[in-house]
Protein backbone atom coordinates (compact mmCIF):
# COMPACT_ATOMS: atom_id res chain seq x y z
CA UNK A 1 0.00 0.00 0.00
CA UNK A 2 2.81 2.40 0.94
CA UNK A 3 4.71 1.66 -2.28
CA UNK A 4 1.60 2.33 -4.35
CA UNK A 5 1.05 5.63 -2.56
CA UNK A 6 4.62 6.67 -3.27
CA UNK A 7 4.16 5.81 -6.92
CA UNK A 8 1.02 7.93 -7.09
CA UNK A 9 2.76 10.90 -5.47
CA UNK A 10 5.63 10.56 -7.92
CA UNK A 11 3.27 11.02 -10.84
CA UNK A 12 2.18 14.35 -9.44
CA UNK A 13 5.73 15.64 -9.06
CA UNK A 14 8.83 15.58 -11.22
CA UNK A 15 11.74 13.21 -10.92
CA UNK A 16 15.19 14.58 -10.11
CA UNK A 17 16.02 14.45 -13.82
CA UNK A 18 13.01 16.55 -14.82
CA UNK A 19 12.51 20.27 -14.40
CA UNK A 20 9.80 22.87 -14.67
CA UNK A 21 10.85 25.97 -16.54
CA UNK A 22 9.92 29.33 -15.09
CA UNK A 23 8.37 32.33 -16.73
CA UNK A 24 10.17 35.48 -17.77
CA UNK A 25 7.28 37.34 -19.32
CA UNK A 26 4.31 37.01 -21.58
CA UNK A 27 5.23 37.80 -25.18
CA UNK A 28 3.78 40.80 -26.92
CA UNK A 29 1.59 38.98 -29.43
CA UNK A 30 1.23 42.07 -31.59
CA UNK A 31 4.97 42.62 -32.01
CA UNK A 32 5.60 38.88 -32.34
CA UNK A 33 3.76 38.76 -35.64
CA UNK A 34 3.95 42.32 -36.96
CA UNK A 35 7.08 43.79 -38.47
CA UNK A 36 8.18 47.22 -37.21
CA UNK A 37 7.99 49.76 -40.01
CA UNK A 38 11.61 50.86 -39.82
CA UNK A 39 13.32 47.70 -41.12
CA UNK A 40 13.10 44.14 -42.34
CA UNK A 41 14.70 41.09 -40.77
CA UNK A 42 17.06 39.26 -43.12
CA UNK A 43 17.30 35.51 -42.62
CA UNK A 44 18.66 32.37 -44.21
CA UNK A 45 16.87 29.05 -43.93
CA UNK A 46 18.50 25.81 -42.89
CA UNK A 47 16.15 22.84 -43.21
CA UNK A 48 18.24 19.69 -43.10
CA UNK A 49 16.90 16.43 -44.47
CA UNK A 50 18.34 13.20 -43.12
CA UNK A 51 16.03 11.02 -45.15
CA UNK A 52 13.02 11.40 -47.47
CA UNK A 53 11.01 14.56 -46.73
CA UNK A 54 7.35 13.77 -46.17
CA UNK A 55 4.79 15.91 -47.93
CA UNK A 56 3.01 17.14 -44.78
CA UNK A 57 6.07 18.82 -43.18
CA UNK A 58 7.26 20.03 -46.58
CA UNK A 59 3.97 21.71 -47.41
CA UNK A 60 3.75 23.33 -43.98
CA UNK A 61 7.28 24.72 -44.39
CA UNK A 62 6.47 26.28 -47.76
CA UNK A 63 3.38 27.96 -46.33
CA UNK A 64 5.31 29.28 -43.32
CA UNK A 65 8.08 30.67 -45.54
CA UNK A 66 5.54 32.55 -47.65
CA UNK A 67 3.74 33.89 -44.57
CA UNK A 68 6.99 35.21 -43.09
CA UNK A 69 7.98 36.71 -46.45
CA UNK A 70 4.74 38.67 -46.46
CA UNK A 71 5.36 39.92 -42.92
CA UNK A 72 8.73 41.64 -42.99
CA UNK A 73 11.08 38.65 -43.22
CA UNK A 74 13.52 38.78 -46.14
CA UNK A 75 14.74 35.31 -47.09
CA UNK A 76 18.30 35.86 -48.31
CA UNK A 77 19.13 32.25 -49.18
CA UNK A 78 18.55 28.59 -48.38
CA UNK A 79 21.61 26.84 -46.93
CA UNK A 80 19.93 23.47 -46.40
CA UNK A 81 21.77 20.26 -47.24
CA UNK A 82 20.14 16.97 -48.11
CA UNK A 83 21.51 13.72 -46.77
CA UNK A 84 24.50 15.18 -44.91
CA UNK A 85 25.36 14.10 -41.37
CA UNK A 86 23.86 16.03 -38.46
CA UNK A 87 27.01 17.92 -37.49
CA UNK A 88 28.29 18.50 -41.03
CA UNK A 89 25.00 19.91 -42.33
CA UNK A 90 24.57 22.38 -39.48
CA UNK A 91 28.20 23.52 -39.48
CA UNK A 92 28.03 24.04 -43.24
CA UNK A 93 24.96 26.24 -42.80
CA UNK A 94 26.83 28.47 -40.37
CA UNK A 95 30.02 28.62 -42.43
CA UNK A 96 28.14 29.49 -45.63
CA UNK A 97 26.19 32.23 -43.84
CA UNK A 98 29.21 33.78 -42.14
CA UNK A 99 31.20 33.71 -45.38
CA UNK A 100 28.47 35.75 -47.10
CA UNK A 101 28.33 38.23 -44.22
CA UNK A 102 32.06 38.66 -43.71
CA UNK A 103 32.73 39.10 -47.42
CA UNK A 104 30.26 41.97 -47.48
CA UNK A 105 27.99 40.22 -49.98
CA UNK A 106 24.94 40.16 -47.70
CA UNK A 107 23.52 41.54 -44.50
CA UNK A 108 22.06 38.59 -42.62
CA UNK A 109 20.53 38.81 -39.15
CA UNK A 110 19.55 35.23 -38.34
CA UNK A 111 19.66 31.60 -39.35
CA UNK A 112 16.26 29.92 -39.02
CA UNK A 113 16.51 26.18 -38.34
CA UNK A 114 13.67 23.81 -39.25
CA UNK A 115 14.14 20.06 -39.44
CA UNK A 116 12.48 18.14 -42.26
CA UNK A 117 10.08 16.29 -39.92
CA UNK A 118 8.65 19.41 -38.25
CA UNK A 119 5.06 20.43 -39.04
CA UNK A 120 4.51 24.20 -38.83
CA UNK A 121 1.53 26.49 -38.58
CA UNK A 122 1.46 29.16 -41.32
CA UNK A 123 2.54 31.91 -38.88
CA UNK A 124 5.21 29.87 -37.02
CA UNK A 125 8.30 31.35 -38.69
CA UNK A 126 6.87 34.87 -38.62
CA UNK A 127 6.31 34.57 -34.89
CA UNK A 128 9.73 32.99 -34.27
CA UNK A 129 11.68 35.62 -36.24
CA UNK A 130 9.90 38.67 -34.85
CA UNK A 131 10.01 37.37 -31.30
CA UNK A 132 13.80 37.20 -31.62
CA UNK A 133 14.08 40.55 -33.40
CA UNK A 134 11.84 42.46 -31.00
CA UNK A 135 13.27 40.93 -27.83
CA UNK A 136 16.92 41.40 -28.75
CA UNK A 137 17.72 37.85 -27.60
CA UNK A 138 20.13 35.86 -29.76
CA UNK A 139 18.57 32.42 -29.45
CA UNK A 140 14.98 31.24 -29.43
CA UNK A 141 13.32 27.89 -29.85
CA UNK A 142 9.73 26.80 -30.12
CA UNK A 143 8.45 23.55 -28.60
CA UNK A 144 8.22 20.19 -30.30
CA UNK A 145 7.84 16.75 -28.71
CA UNK A 146 9.63 13.44 -29.05
CA UNK A 147 8.32 10.93 -31.57
CA UNK A 148 7.39 8.23 -29.05
CA UNK A 149 4.56 7.37 -26.66
CA UNK A 150 5.86 9.63 -23.88
CA UNK A 151 6.13 12.58 -26.30
CA UNK A 152 8.26 14.66 -23.94
CA UNK A 153 9.12 18.23 -25.01
CA UNK A 154 12.59 18.58 -26.51
CA UNK A 155 13.66 21.37 -24.14
CA UNK A 156 16.05 20.95 -21.23
CA UNK A 157 17.52 22.42 -18.10
CA UNK A 158 21.33 22.52 -18.13
CA UNK A 159 22.95 21.42 -14.88
CA UNK A 160 26.58 22.30 -14.30
CA UNK A 161 26.66 23.21 -10.61
CA UNK A 162 28.61 20.31 -9.18
CA UNK A 163 31.85 20.58 -11.14
CA UNK A 164 33.91 18.44 -11.78
CA UNK A 165 31.01 15.96 -12.11
CA UNK A 166 29.80 15.59 -15.72
CA UNK A 167 27.33 18.16 -16.95
CA UNK A 168 23.90 16.95 -17.94
CA UNK A 169 20.66 18.05 -19.54
CA UNK A 170 17.47 17.39 -17.60
CA UNK A 171 14.18 17.13 -19.44
CA UNK A 172 11.69 19.95 -18.86
CA UNK A 173 8.32 18.30 -18.52
CA UNK A 174 6.24 21.24 -17.38
CA UNK A 175 6.15 24.71 -18.86
CA UNK A 176 3.75 27.67 -18.79
CA UNK A 177 1.66 28.31 -21.90
CA UNK A 178 2.52 31.14 -24.31
CA UNK A 179 5.47 32.50 -22.35
CA UNK A 180 9.10 33.38 -22.97
CA UNK A 181 11.30 31.50 -20.52
CA UNK A 182 15.00 30.60 -20.07
CA UNK A 183 16.17 27.07 -20.84
CA UNK A 184 19.47 25.22 -20.80
CA UNK A 185 19.17 23.38 -24.08
CA UNK A 186 16.92 22.08 -26.83
CA UNK A 187 16.78 20.16 -30.05
CA UNK A 188 17.25 22.13 -33.27
CA UNK A 189 13.96 21.08 -34.84
CA UNK A 190 12.62 24.66 -34.72
CA UNK A 191 14.83 27.53 -33.54
CA UNK A 192 16.62 30.71 -34.54
CA UNK A 193 20.18 31.93 -33.93
CA UNK A 194 21.59 35.39 -34.52
CA UNK A 195 24.58 35.77 -36.81
CA UNK A 196 26.43 37.90 -34.25
CA UNK A 197 26.04 35.08 -31.71
CA UNK A 198 27.59 32.59 -34.13
CA UNK A 199 30.46 34.98 -34.86
CA UNK A 200 31.14 35.51 -31.17
CA UNK A 201 31.09 31.76 -30.48
CA UNK A 202 33.70 31.17 -33.19
CA UNK A 203 35.96 33.86 -31.70
CA UNK A 204 35.71 32.45 -28.17
CA UNK A 205 38.32 30.22 -26.55
CA UNK A 206 35.74 27.43 -26.23
CA UNK A 207 35.30 27.00 -30.00
CA UNK A 208 37.32 24.21 -31.62
CA UNK A 209 38.05 23.54 -35.28
CA UNK A 210 37.11 19.90 -34.77
CA UNK A 211 33.37 19.89 -34.27
CA UNK A 212 33.08 23.67 -34.64
CA UNK A 213 29.63 24.94 -33.52
CA UNK A 214 28.01 21.52 -33.64
CA UNK A 215 30.32 18.77 -32.35
CA UNK A 216 28.59 15.38 -32.30
CA UNK A 217 29.77 13.30 -29.34
CA UNK A 218 26.88 10.83 -29.07
CA UNK A 219 29.25 7.93 -29.82
CA UNK A 220 31.26 8.79 -26.71
CA UNK A 221 30.05 7.64 -23.29
CA UNK A 222 28.23 10.55 -21.69
CA UNK A 223 28.29 12.51 -24.94
CA UNK A 224 25.50 14.45 -26.63
CA UNK A 225 24.15 15.12 -30.06
CA UNK A 226 25.23 18.13 -32.10
CA UNK A 227 22.25 20.23 -31.02
CA UNK A 228 22.84 19.92 -27.26
CA UNK A 229 26.56 20.43 -27.75
CA UNK A 230 25.78 23.70 -29.52
CA UNK A 231 23.70 24.72 -26.50
CA UNK A 232 26.53 23.77 -24.17
CA UNK A 233 29.00 25.86 -26.18
CA UNK A 234 26.61 28.83 -26.21
CA UNK A 235 26.29 28.67 -22.43
CA UNK A 236 30.08 28.51 -22.07
CA UNK A 237 30.25 31.67 -24.19
CA UNK A 238 27.88 33.42 -21.81
CA UNK A 239 24.62 33.21 -23.76
CA UNK A 240 21.20 32.55 -22.25
CA UNK A 241 18.88 30.41 -24.38
CA UNK A 242 15.13 31.02 -24.49
CA UNK A 243 11.96 29.19 -25.44
CA UNK A 244 8.69 30.69 -26.61
CA UNK A 245 6.16 28.13 -25.38
CA UNK A 246 3.45 29.68 -27.53
CA UNK A 247 5.27 28.42 -30.63
CA UNK A 248 4.09 24.81 -30.73
CA UNK A 249 4.90 22.63 -33.74
CA UNK A 250 4.23 19.04 -34.67
CA UNK A 251 6.83 16.28 -34.97
CA UNK A 252 6.08 13.97 -37.87
CA UNK A 253 6.80 10.30 -37.31
CA UNK A 254 5.50 7.67 -39.70
CA UNK A 255 1.82 8.33 -40.23
CA UNK A 256 1.49 10.31 -36.99
CA UNK A 257 2.19 13.87 -35.87
CA UNK A 258 3.23 14.16 -32.22
CA UNK A 259 2.12 17.31 -30.36
CA UNK A 260 1.66 18.66 -26.86
CA UNK A 261 -1.73 16.96 -26.75
CA UNK A 262 0.01 13.57 -26.90
CA UNK A 263 2.30 14.54 -24.04
CA UNK A 264 -0.51 15.92 -21.87
CA UNK A 265 -2.67 12.88 -22.56
CA UNK A 266 0.14 10.52 -21.60
CA UNK A 267 0.72 12.33 -18.27
CA UNK A 268 -2.99 12.26 -17.45
CA UNK A 269 -3.13 8.54 -18.20
CA UNK A 270 -0.20 7.83 -15.87
CA UNK A 271 -1.89 9.77 -13.05
CA UNK A 272 -5.13 7.88 -13.64
CA UNK A 273 -3.34 4.50 -13.53
CA UNK A 274 -1.53 5.44 -10.33
CA UNK A 275 -4.79 6.47 -8.68
CA UNK A 276 -6.37 3.15 -9.58
CA UNK A 277 -3.51 1.28 -7.92
CA UNK A 278 -3.75 3.20 -4.63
Amino acid sequence: MFKRLKKFIATLTMSSSEKTIGTIRQPDTKSAEAAPEFREVRCVLSSQTYGPRDEVPGKSLRMAIMHAGNNGVKWVSDVSKNGWGFSAARNNAVETTLAAVESGQERIDYIVWVDSDIVLEPNTLTKLVWTAANSGFDFFTGVYHQKNEEAKPVIYDFQNKWWPLPVRFNACVSYPPDRIAPIGGCGFGICITSVKMLQYMKASRHWEEIGKWFPDTRDIKGGSGEDLNFCKLAIQCGYQLYVHTGIQVGHHGGSRIFTREDFDGNRIEKIREAREEV
